[in-house]
């Protein structure tokens, strides 16, 4: 019986703790080592898994604003989800380079 409040603490801090998973993608280029490097991230809580993120287009007029509105090569982005016990929570990041 003394087993038993440390294996529920333990199974408690399992659960509370939650997972992750990371998605990741990119679209190399050939010339995406030149140009200086922009980044930019979004992070959404998704409550109850019934907001799913918005404003991804955004992100990439992010990127297009830090290279002086030119156009961005070697895109890639890395998509983290946190699962928590009433939702998710993404972490969305994406970088390139600038053309030059």
């Amino acid at each position: 019986m003394k087993s038993f409040p440390r294996l529920a603490a333990l199974a408690l801090a399992v659960v509370l703790s939650g997972c992750a998973v990371v998605h990741q993608m990119g679209y190399p280029d050939s010339t995406s080592n030149k140009g200086k490097k922009v980044t930019a991230s979004l992070n959404h809580f998704n409550i109850f898994l019934l907001v799913p993120p918005d404003n991804l287009d955004k992100l990439m007029d992010d990127l297009s604003e830090q290279c002086g509105n030119k156009q961005v090569l070697g895109v890639s982005f890395t998509h983290t989800v946190r699962w928590m016990i009433i939702g998710e929570m993404n972490t969305i990041e994406v970088a390139g380079r600038c053309a030059e």
